[in-house]
C-alpha cells in the first residue's frame, strides 16, 4: 500500500475514534470533545470515518452542520482520491 493510503486509514481511524470517546464522553457526563475538533477531524481527509461513525454511534446526527458537511466533505473526498489514483493509471 502506498503512503497515501496509509494517511488515509489513519485519518479515517482517528475521527472514528473522536466521534465514538464524544459520545461515550455525552453518555457518562465527561469532558466533551469541541464540534471544532470533529468537523477539523472530518476535514482533514477523515470524512468517511466519521460518516461511519455518526451512523454507527448514532452521534451528532440532528446537528444541521454534521447532516449537511460530512457528506459534502466526503464526497469532494473521494473525488480527490479518484482523480488522485486515475491520475497515476497506465494509459
Amino acid at each position: 500500500m502506498s503512503v497515501v493510503t496509509y494517511c488515509l486509514l489513519v485519518l479515517n481511524s482517528l475521527s472514528f475514534v473522536l466521534y465514538g470517546w464524544d459520545k461515550w464522553q455525552a453518555k457518562k457526563g465527561g469532558e466533551r470533545i469541541s464540534e471544532k475538533v470533529l468537523l477539523f477531524s472530518t476535514l482533514t481527509m477523515g470524512a468517511v470515518g466519521a460518516a461511519l461513525a455518526m451512523k454507527i454511534f448514532s452521534h451528532k446526527t440532528q446537528k444541521p452542520l454534521f447532516k449537511l458537511l460530512v457528506p459534502i466533505l466526503m464526497a469532494f473526498q473521494i473525488l480527490a482520491l479518484a482523480f488522485y489514483y486515475g491520475a497515476r493509471l497506465p494509459k
